[in-house]
């Protein structure tokens, strides 16, 4: 299977959960890859946006075909009225026929855009050189590592003592994320987003992939007022936004 068949099955959900499992993991450190899948997505998107617009407008023709009157009744099979009327039907069988496979919803297009987007925000930390060695920095090289579990505890200790710095409540609303706990990461990142006078904070793009990974019933609502926030405010992670935005699954 070659890599776009790959990102197709992934995309459509035909991938085994062991064959998902070790595509997220490359997601995480192969940007080749995860941008392969933004634009195979993106692509898919806009190919399906067209289709609808075509079937849209053939339909509208359609629809606009006038139909002759009879002045008396005939037999069915033998009224040219009927003839033309079949033919009609026909073709807006035909039309939805061929509109099928681009017109069907495409339910993992927004999955597979906050997998991307949360591989390429979250795969690596930044680390700070000739910084003082306190549990954060600590953590960033226990997290780069790949010792995420490790990282988490040596954030969340720093959050202890100092609750509201920022890049303590960044790296552990991450890791939390990464661990799969998503109440905590959204905790995290919404108290990241309530900070006062941080210039383009993320708070509230890292909260939306949160809920959209979590997905609870009012999770996507609440992610897609986060991203319009985002886009609004031009703040962290606003193109990615005005992706997801455009799916048609949010």
């Amino acid at each position: 299977m070659n890599e776009l068949e790959t990102i197709e099955n992934y995309v459509n959900g035909l991938l085994s959960p062991d064959e998902r499992a070790r595509f997220d993991a490359e997601l995480a450190y192969n940007s080749a890859l995860a941008e392969s899948l933004a634009f195979y997505v993106l692509t898919q998107e806009v190919a399906r946006q067209q289709a609808l617009d075509t079937r849209k407008a053939e339909l509208a023709a359609l629809r606009t075909r006038p139909v002759p009157s009879e002045a008396s009744v005939r037999p069915l099979w033998g009224s040219a009225g009927m003839v033309r009327w079949l033919a009609v039907a026909a073709s807006v069988v035909l039309v939805l026929a061929v509109g099928y496979y681009a017109l069907r919803p495409k339910t993992d297009t927004l999955a597979a855009l906050t997998t991307t987007y949360a591989n390429e925000r979250f795969g690596q930390l930044p680390v700070t050189m000739g910084g003082k060695s306190d549990d954060v920095q600590q953590g960033i090289a226990r997290f780069n590592d790949g010792q995420i579990a490790r990282a988490d505890s040596l954030f969340e200790t720093a959050l202890r003592t100092q609750p509201q710095r920022d890049d303590a409540l960044t790296y552990a609303g991450i890791t939390a994320f990464r661990l799969g706990q998503y109440d905590r990461a959204i905790d995290r990142f919404q108290r990241l987003g309530q900070l006062p006078g941080r210039f383009a904070n993320p708070g509230p793009y890292y909260e939306a992939l949160a809920r959209l990974r979590r997905n609870l019933p009012d999770d996507k609502s609440r992610a897609k007022g986060l991203l319009e926030q985002v886009v609004r405010q031009n703040l962290v992670g606003a193109k990615e936004a005005e992706r997801l935005l455009a799916t048609n699954n949010l």
